[in-house]
């Protein structure tokens, strides 16, 4: 439910989320299993890319690792609500961490709606007020079209791309760790440096 309010929210404009969760609540775990198990059943292009990628239709190496379930059909979930409010859906990084307590996960996805005509407007809200009803009522038949095919698009990079382990990227990237400091010691304060 959340995330529909922040589609709604938007009201139409461009935006990147940034989606950070531990993987330790597993209370989600009959419903995601479904969903995967759905997908399987009725999705064409996720089934065929499923099964080039793992050779059978089998669900098991997601049934076995909970976290890998989550960033699969989370971000599937998101997609299809991106859908129905006509963006495209980009991702830009997927990864794991772990922390003492928690096996965590990360994801960078950027929203463009595809309402826009102007490339100037795209992160200008769309609709004056927030949709109170299905976004996708308001919306061109041309622009849900378009969604729909961005989102047949999106689902297969969701099984092939393989979430990388924050701390071996950060051990094997000479420099990497010292520059996201460094970036991160500018972002303090950066709402003074804007009056």
């Amino acid at each position: 439910m959340g995330i529909r309010w922040i589609f709604r929210l938007q009201r139409g404009q461009g935006f990147l989320l940034l989606l950070t969760a531990s993987a330790d609540d597993e209370s989600a775990r009959g419903t995601l299993e479904r969903v995967l198990v759905n997908n399987l059943d009725k999705e064409d292009t996720f089934r065929e890319v499923y099964l080039t990628r793992y050779g059978g239709l089998d669900p098991k190496p997601y049934l076995e690792d909970y976290r890998a379930l989550v960033q699969l059909v989370v971000p599937k979930l998101i997609a299809r609500i991106a859908r129905d409010c006509g963006y495209r859906v980009l991702e830009h990084f997927v990864a794991k961490y772990d922390r003492p307590q928690h096996k965590m996960i990360c994801h960078s996805l950027e929203f463009e709606f595809l309402g826009r005509r102007k490339a100037a407007k795209k992160y200008e809200p769309y609709f004056k007020e927030i949709p109170l009803d299905e976004v996708s009522e308001e919306l061109p038949s041309q622009v849900q079209k378009q969604a729909i095919d961005a989102y047949v698009d999106f689902i297969p990079t969701l099984v092939q791309r393989n979430p990388e382990y924050v701390e071996v990227l950060l051990r094997d990237t000479t420099g990497l760790e010292a520059k996201l400091a460094e970036e991160a010691e500018l972002l303090i304060g950066w709402w003074k440096s804007e009056k």
